[in-house]
């Protein structure tokens, strides 16, 4: 048995010999995690950067209202921040969701 037999039989190319079912079967556990794993972390990077996105451009709209007006900027500030602190509670929960 080699390192490349326990990724076919994994992911399921090739049928292991009947000897070999009980790792086959352990490796597959493996395979899938890893699976699962990589996914949750591109969902984990997806989000960060839809967040991090959204919040250049509130900032950017912030700052193109407020047009220099340093009152409404500071009622703009506060608005934002409660905006961007959802936005991290929503992330957070998610990924606890995930177990992560």
């Amino acid at each position: 048995m080699q390192n490349n037999d326990l990724t076919l039989w994994a992911s399921g190319a090739v049928a292991p010999r009947r000897s070999d079912r009980e790792v086959a079967a352990q490796a597959k556990g493996i395979y899938d995690q890893a699976r699962l794993g990589a996914y949750k972390a591109d969902a984990v990077l997806a989000l960060g950067a839809h967040v991090m996105e959204g919040t250049a451009q509130l900032d950017a709209h912030r700052l193109g209202l407020a047009r220099g007006n340093e009152q409404l900027n500071a009622v703009l500030s506060v608005i934002e921040l409660d905006t961007i602190r959802q936005a991290q509670t929503i992330q957070r929960q998610t990924f606890n969701r995930f177990g992560i």
